[in-house]
C-alpha cells in the first residue's frame, strides 16, 4: 500500500488540476466611482461682422411712410428722416446659469455691424466613472527548494482564480510531497 500512495496523491492532485481549469471564471469586478470634472471658464469674441447686402427683401413700413407724407411742417419731417439715417447702437445680454452673451448691434435704417461675445461660467460636473477590474489569472510554477543538509527538491506549484496554491513536488529520495496553501488575506 506504501508503494501507491503517490501514485493517489498525483491522481487527486491531477483531478483538482482539472477541477480548476473546467469551472467558469468569476465575474470581474465592476467599480462605479463618481468622478467630479471641473469645466473651466470660456470667453470669446467673434470678429465683428460687417453687412453690405441685405438678405431678404425690403418692405416700408406704411405706419412710418403716411406718417412722412402726412408731415406738412419741414423741421418735422427733417427730425423723421434724421431719425431714419440716423447710426443707432444696441447692445443686449442674455444671461443664465452657465453663460452670458453680449450681442452689439449698430444699425442705420440697415444692419451696419454687429458681434458677439459669450462667456461660459466654470462649473463642476459630476458622473459616474464605471472600471472593471481584471479577474486574477491561474498560473503555473517550477519551484526548486533545499535545506541546511544540501537536500533537493523540485516543485510544481498551480495557483488558481481564488489564490488557493497547490503543490506536487519529490525530493533525492523520491519522496513525493503534496500540498494546499490558502490565502489568508485576500
Amino acid at each position: 500500500m506504501k508503494n501507491y500512495i503517490p501514485y493517489i496523491a498525483i491522481c487527486i492532485l491531477s483531478i483538482l488540476f482539472y477541477r480548476q481549469c473546467t469551472l467558469p471564471g468569476p465575474e470581474p469586478k465592476i467599480l462605479i466611482k463618481e468622478v467630479i470634472v471641473k469645466v473651466p471658464e470660456i470667453i470669446n469674441t467673434f470678429d465683428t461682422i460687417t453687412i453690405f447686402k441685405r438678405s431678404n427683401s425690403v418692405k416700408i413700413d406704411s405706419i412710418y411712410k403716411n406718417r412722412y407724407i402726412s408731415t406738412k411742417d419741414s423741421l418735422q419731417r427733417l427730425k423723421l428722416y434724421l431719425d431714419a439715417i440716423a447710426v443707432k447702437e444696441y447692445n443686449q445680454n442674455f444671461k443664465d446659469s452657465t453663460q452670458s452673451i453680449d450681442i452689439w448691434t449698430q444699425t442705420r435704417g440697415d444692419l451696419i455691424a454687429q458681434t458677439v461675445k459669450y462667456n461660459i461660467f466654470e462649473r463642476t460636473i459630476k458622473t459616474n466613472d464605471t472600471i472593471i477590474l481584471p479577474n486574477n489569472r491561474r498560473t503555473l510554477n517550477l519551484g526548486f527548494e533545499t535545506s541546511t543538509n544540501l537536500d533537493l527538491k523540485a516543485s510544481l506549484l498551480y495557483t488558481n482564480r481564488k489564490k488557493t496554491i497547490y503543490s506536487i513536488g519529490i525530493n533525492q529520495e523520491k519522496t513525493v510531497f503534496i500540498g494546499i496553501a490558502i490565502p489568508l488575506i485576500k
